[in-house]
């Protein structure tokens, strides 16, 4: 028989210490008890509360005497957490630890830290997942709820945590296999440019712009100060970022890759880059890490465009070099801050962003370029390949993926397409009026 203590919390509430006798140790003599703490669901009445107390003090001791007691009906998700991070730490890249971490200490940790590892329900992820979709929810202060994007890593992570649990026995299975994260309508985004908006995005590397800068006031080193007027300066997109876009648009590369590569990884002659590396970002900063997966350390041909600016390039980096002297703390990265150090792995989508704004902010309407994201470049290359009936296992090469499946799994759309338009000309190969005898 169940032994059942009610104990009152601090916030008014109360839980029940349920305890159950398994008799007597044979060697010690000792007395043998599973004991747990049950705490009823706040928003139910006190009937309520006292059916559900009962159900769960019937099923414990159930379970205890039948030999299917988890140790996670003792363990808190926070306690659990502490000991799988150190797991973790040898297992997943520095770059996804800190990942975890962050969606652990905003999102997951608050909501379920007190709970205990098999108190947690299917049920109670999907209110969590609806709870983030809510105006209020974000931890940032911001107004509205969360992305569609957000609720579904934070589900990826509190999978993966607790399919531990489960491979560990501390519970009998994983909620989240039994639930998916709430599905929330978006506005639909360009991810690519299509031919059309490519041609105008080059031809937006190559313009000018104007930049007002507004009157202010400089201090000399002498103590005195100096009054600059305002003024406009037109001016392109510094060559280091055009060569980025490039790389990124002719190449299909990820953004941490093209960090990464050193000049020696360019072949001139051959036209080739090698990607066999790539950043990482931790809470320690940048470091280097292996690419994403075996496919991924691959040797790419580049077009004779790149290759030209990529030596026109090379002149301005090795005179920068130069002029710092001393003062050069890079090594032999070909994206770089003013220092010669590699460039951070943030500046190019802000560049990139900006430059969209400030393009579309001077010319009409009709030319206007979309708002994607720097991987969009990666995108755009993967469709102008798809578009020109490349095949699925170069294109696949080119990116850098695991197998043609992942390919033909992320640009399914882009190869139906490609199929209707080849359904269209082999048609019209033979939609010809029948010559009749008349």
């Amino acid at each position: 028989m169940a032994t059942v203590t009610k104990l009152k919390n601090k916030d008014g509430t109360y839980s029940y210490k349920i305890s159950v006798s398994l008799g007597y140790n044979e060697h010690t003599g000792k007395r043998m008890r599973e004991t747990t703490t049950f705490r009823p669901t706040p928003t139910l009445n006190a009937k309520q509360q006292e059916k559900e107390v009962e159900d769960f003090v019937r099923s414990f001791e159930s379970r205890v005497k039948n030999g299917k007691y988890f140790e996670g009906e003792k363990v808190s998700f926070y306690e659990f957490v502490l000991k799988w991070l150190d797991y973790a730490k040898q297992n997943l890249e520095p770059s996804t630890l800190t990942s975890y971490a962050n969606y652990l200490d905003k999102q997951l940790i608050p909501r379920f830290g007190h709970m205990k590892l098999a108190d947690i329900k299917p049920l109670h992820l999907l209110e969590f997942y609806q709870y983030l979709q809510t105006d209020g929810a974000r931890a940032d202060g911001k107004k509205g709820g969360y992305s569609n994007q957000t609720i579904k890593k934070c589900h990826a992570v509190m999978s993966s945590i607790l399919s531990a649990a489960y491979k560990w026995e501390l519970i009998d299975s994983n909620p989240c296999d039994k639930v998916s994260p709430p599905k929330k309508h978006e506005k639909t985004r360009n991810r690519c440019f299509t031919m059309e908006q490519t041609e105008l995005f080059l031809q937006a590397l190559d313009r000018e712009y104007s930049y007002e800068h507004s009157p202010h006031i400089r201090n000399l080193p002498n103590g005195e100060q100096i009054v600059i007027k305002g003024y406009t300066e037109k001016k392109k997109i510094a060559l280091q970022y055009k060569v980025f876009f490039y790389i990124a648009l002719f190449s299909g590369c990820r953004r941490e890759e093209i960090i990464n590569i050193k000049w020696s990884k360019i072949s001139f002659e051959n036209c080739t880059v090698l990607i066999d590396s790539a950043v990482g970002v931790s809470s320690k900063g940048a470091y280097e890490k292996s690419t994403k997966n075996k496919g991924s350390n691959r040797l790419i041909s580049l077009p004779a465009n790149v290759i030209d600016l990529l030596k026109e390039y090379l002149e301005e980096w090795r005179y920068t070099r130069a002029k710092l002297g001393e003062l050069w703390k890079g090594d032999d990265y070909i994206f770089i801050q003013d220092t010669g150090k590699r460039m951070d792995i943030s500046t190019p989508s802000h560049v990139f962003c900006d430059l969209i704004a400030k393009y579309n902010s001077e010319v009409s309407e009709e030319y206007r370029l979309p708002n994607i994201t720097l991987h969009g470049l990666r995108h755009t290359h993967a469709s102008l390949l798809i578009a020109a009936n490349t095949d699925v296992k170069t294109v696949s090469a080119r990116l850098g993926h695991s197998s043609p499946n992942t390919t033909l799994q992320v640009y399914s759309h882009a190869f139906r397409k490609a199929d209707e338009k080849a359904a269209d000309i082999i048609g019209n190969m033979f939609n010809k009026a029948v010559p009749t005898d008349e």
